[in-house]
């Protein structure tokens, strides 16, 4: 065999062994659509959720095994119950456990899930109602619930966040001038409003009349000219 046949051999043998490492490459990878992914294993579908007392909320269950039978326990049924389907029903105020033991064939799950349980507000007053701010300023309106133990939660709005910007517990931050009104409403849906004016960052006013109606409005800068 002459040196060169032996040279077209070899680079043909390398080019075979190249092929083949390719392949089993792209196998491992998933490049010819192969792959191998774990199974998802079963979930609450929410891991954290509230109820208000005498209310209900239905838990499912993510990722379910087909022919697995679930059995639902609540933690603590003076707090919330919780049915075989696992529809909680809310008791009284606290927080509870919600636990579900999932068994196949093969393996059992143990699920955990927490449930809040609301007392609900009757009223909601927001306590430092003002009218007025200086843009840029920063606020904080704060709430009061009827009856005081309600542990109701709160959701702010602004009628327009390009005016007052909102943040939690009812802080603000005035961006712009404009007016925009807040509403503080719970889960239990009773609410209460407060509509703010927003002007300049000096709040310039050039009568008294101007200056009288601004003074106790919350606006943290007036500035008279004459």
């Amino acid at each position: 065999m002459t040196r060169s046949k032996k040279a077209n051999m070899l680079r043909t043998i390398l080019a075979k062994l190249l092929v083949a490492a390719m392949v089993v490459s792209s196998l491992v990878t998933g490049g010819f659509g192969i792959s191998v992914e774990a199974a998802a294993q079963p979930a609450i579908s929410k891991a954290e959720s509230s109820v208000l007392i005498g209310k209900k909320i239905d838990l499912d269950i993510k990722n379910p095994i087909k022919n697995a039978t679930c059995k639902w326990k609540s933690g603590n049924k003076k707090i919330a119950t919780v049915n075989s389907k696992g529809v909680v029903t809310g008791v009284q105020k606290g927080t509870a456990a919600i636990i579900c033991t999932v068994t196949t064939s093969k393996v059992t799950y143990y699920l955990a899930g927490k449930v809040t349980v609301v007392e609900p507000a009757e009223k909601i007053v927001i306590n430092n109602k003002i009218t007025t701010v200086n843009a840029g300023q920063a606020y904080d309106l704060n709430r009061t619930l009827t009856p005081s133990s309600s542990n109701d939660p709160t959701t702010w709005k602004s009628s327009d966040p390009e005016v007052i910007k909102l943040g939690k517990w009812g802080k603000f931050t005035a961006l712009k001038e404009g007016t925009a009104v807040i509403t503080a409403t719970t889960s239990s849906s009773v609410s209460d409003k407060a509509t703010i004016k927003v002007i300049g960052i000096e709040g310039i006013v050039t009568t008294q009349k101007e200056l009288e109606n601004l003074l106790g409005s919350g606006a943290g800068l007036i500035t008279l000219k004459t």
